[in-house]
Order: structure tokens, then C-alpha cells, then sequence
């Protein structure tokens, strides 16, 4: 029974990184689209969109991916914490209220999830569990 239970943990787990990494790909693929309507920032909308494009990916072959090690897994959050900065970043240069703020927390909370992520223990801890 509690094979199960650790089953359904691990894919409800799943299912809210694979909808996380969703949510993320389609902000900066439609940011992206966006800014074809800026003259003189063809070049940014479509790495926007290539990285969206990539991104969406993730997340619909998260399943494919689940023997990568956590730490592909904090590479990945790292990487997404920083395109939802320069998200942001582009958002508070257009001028738009209150939304880039939405954008730096998400950032943070990613980069907060990488330092988190379980999985890979410290060396200072191994040390001091061996001498004890």
C-alpha cells in the first residue's frame, strides 16, 4: 500500500513540473509573439520563441525525462529562473505595471527550488554522519 502511495506522490509531483514548465514556455513564447509588434526586435522575439518552443517541449516530454539526475533537474530551474528575469526585465522596460514584478518572483522561486531540490546531499553533512 504504501508503494502506491509513493507512486501517486511522485506522479502528482510530475504532473505539477510538467504544468510549471507549461506555464513558463507558453509566457515567453507569447512574449515572444509579442514583440514582433516592436520594430527593431525581430531578433529578440524570436529567441523568445525558440527558447518557448524548447521550454514547451520540456514539458510535454517530461515523462521521457524522468531519468535525468536532479541535477539536469536545477540546471533546468536555473535556466528557467533566468528567462523569466529577462522576461521581466522586458516587461518593466515597456512600462507595464505590476506584471514584471509576477515575473522576478516566479524567477525567484525557481532559483529557490534549484537550491532546494532534494536529492543531492552536501559534503559537509556526509562528513559529519560518517564520524558519527
Amino acid at each position: 500500500m504504501s508503494v502506491s502511495v509513493h507512486a501517486s506522490k511522485e506522479r502528482r509531483k510530475e504532473a505539477l513540473e510538467m504544468i510549471g514548465h507549461l506555464c513558463v514556455g507558453l509566457s515567453v513564447f507569447m512574449k515572444g509573439i509579442d514583440k514582433f509588434d516592436h520594430p527593431g526586435n525581430e531578433f529578440i522575439a524570436i529567441v523568445l520563441i525558440v527558447i518557448g518552443i524548447i521550454i514547451v517541449f520540456i514539458s510535454f516530454a517530461h515523462n521521457k525525462f524522468r531519468f535525468l539526475s536532479n541535477r539536469v533537474k536545477r540546471l533546468v530551474f536555473v535556466f528557467e529562473g533566468i528567462v523569466m528575469i529577462l522576461v521581466g526585465y522586458a516587461y518593466m522596460k515597456e512600462g507595464t505595471h505590476l506584471v514584471h514584478y509576477a515575473y522576478f518572483v516566479t524567477a525567484f522561486l525557481f532559483f529557490g527550488a534549484a537550491v532546494y531540490l532534494p536529492g543531492i546531499k552536501h559534503q559537509g553533512r556526509k562528513r559529519m554522519s560518517k564520524k558519527s
